[in-house]
């Protein structure tokens, strides 16, 4: 890709399953340029969430240059004669192995690098934007990797069961409201979707949890609805850490039933001291299992 007088071009010389390298090309009157790489699916979710989807071509382009000056965040590295010294003209970035690798790269994902041309030697005056576009090849999957997901849901709390095969090395699991996880697919389609989960982490070892955190549980308290609807979603990987099953579980909480009588309880002060209060507690008209117990303390005078 030929960057112009004012932009930088890019050219891919080799990509593996794990890795890329390639070549940035400043353009004459460049004195500085901005440089990163994202996984496609982390930009189309930016965008997603900053209202990009369905916006024009020029929109998209402003809000992929804000995304890049962003002084908030993590915005793209800058670099000019003074950093880069002899090789300005014609620098290679060996990615997965450079330090500016902010995640992993993945088999089979699709990526971006992006470029800005700029006028001063600071980075702060863009001009020519580029983007490179590329996708890892695959490995062959070993074996079968999947995890199943149980999910037990009640009146205010659900136990999320998560459990992989042997086949399964590493996993990804995500659970959220189902309406921005479905509005993601249509718009982006599922295998983005199974991407985003797969760049969740910066590494695919950060989001493994020991066996005891594979029972997930969620109390939603006072906010539990009934018509509210969930999704669980998990996505397997084997030793090379290429992509198995996509496993998907929607469920939504127990609807108390009509006329459920209420919860009582007899409370009783059996001990005080100077900074301890014994209580003893029994449960009158139980009707539905308890999740939990809610107990406040007022100080004054009675």
């Amino acid at each position: 890709m030929d960057g112009g007088e004012r932009g930088v071009g890019i050219k891919v010389t080799s990509k593996t399953t794990n890795n890329f390298v390639f070549e940035c090309t400043p353009g004459d009157k460049v004195q500085s340029y901005r440089l990163d790489v994202y996984p496609l699916c982390r930009m189309y979710n930016y965008l997603f969430e900053s209202g990009g989807s369905g916006a024009s071509e020029e929109e998209i382009e402003d809000l992929i240059l804000k995304a890049l000056y962003n002084s908030e965040g993590a915005g793209a590295y800058t670099f000019n004669r003074k950093t880069l010294g002899d090789s300005y003209p014609n620098t290679e970035f060996d990615w997965t192995n450079s330090k500016y690798a902010q995640s992993e790269i993945v088999p089979g994902a699709e990526y971006l690098i992006i470029t800005v041309g700029c006028n001063d030697e600071g980075g702060q005056n863009p001009a020519d934007m580029k983007i490179c576009y590329l996708k890892t090849p695959s490995g062959d999957v070993a074996g079968h990797p999947r995890v199943e997901i149980d999910v037990k849901a009640s009146y205010q709390a659900a136990a999320i069961q998560y459990v992989p095969n042997e086949d399964c090395k590493y996993f990804y699991q995500f659970c959220a409201d189902s309406e921005p996880i479905d509005a993601f697919i249509e718009a982006y389609g599922q295998n983005m979707y199974i991407d985003f989960m797969r760049h969740w982490t910066q590494t695919s070892e950060d989001a493994q949890v020991p066996e005891e955190e594979l029972l997930y549980i969620v109390d939603f308290g006072y906010n539990a609805d009934s018509e509210r609807k969930f999704t669980a979603t998990t996505i397997g990987l084997d030793e090379n850490k290429n992509k198995g099953d996509y496993v998907r579980q929607d469920f939504q909480l127990k609807e108390i039933p009509d006329g459920a009588k209420e919860a009582k309880c007899d409370l009783k002060i059996t001990k005080t001291g100077a900074s301890i209060v014994n209580m003893d507690v029994k449960w009158r008209k139980l009707v539905m299992p308890c999740f939990i117990v809610y107990s406040v303390l007022l100080t004054g005078t009675l």
